[in-house]
């Protein structure tokens, strides 16, 4: 029976780079089995952010340089701008490079610039979604492999988790559920 969801063939696997050492190792391969435990992936919705590639010639890889917790493209591309004129006006280390700048911070405040190159790096909005992954014990509680904040003896553990962002952990996942598995 078709109820309307779309299923996928089977797990997705996504490596965004290969692991260094072996801890990585441990926490990429924990990634990598977490989805063959998933029934649904509960869809909050997209965040926004920025990424970078130096254009050295060789194959670089992509870096996030503002974190993906715009809520909207514009979100991002407006960090982007504001990247782009604390380098020009505070980073930059010669006028050549401020003149390569600027018109790029013109456009950025007239036009929807969604990737740019200027001063051999490639910069391009990108957008990450966020969800829950739903299994037979319902939604997903931590791996063993997150992790966790360090905490000095004495000290208050902190309220948010450093990687977001002060964002309420209040918000609910969301409307649309998404077949993880067949």
């Amino acid at each position: 029976m078709n109820d309307g969801m779309q299923t996928w063939p089977g797990p997705r696997r996504i490596v965004v780079r290969a692991p260094e050492d072996p801890v990585e190792a441990v926490t990429e391969a924990d990634a990598c089995d977490a989805p063959l435990d998933v029934d649904t992936a509960l869809i909050r919705g997209p965040l926004f952010g920025v990424a970078a590639q130096e254009l050295d010639g060789e194959d670089s890889p992509w870096r996030v340089v503002s974190a993906l917790k715009e809520g909207c493209p514009q979100q991002a591309r407006d960090a982007l701008m504001d990247m782009l004129w604390l380098r020009a006006y505070e980073e930059s280390a010669t006028r050549e490079e401020r003149r390569a700048l600027l018109p790029w911070i013109a456009r950025l405040e007239r036009e929807r610039l969604d990737e740019l190159t200027v001063l051999g790096t490639r910069f391009r909005v990108v957008r990450a979604d966020e969800y829950a992954a739903v299994g037979p014990d319902g939604i997903e509680t931590p791996r063993p492999t997150d992790p966790e904040p360090v905490v000095q003896a004495g000290e208050e553990p902190p309220r948010h988790c450093p990687a977001d962002h002060g964002r309420s952990h209040k918000r609910t996942a969301a409307a649309v559920t998404v077949p993880w598995k067949t």
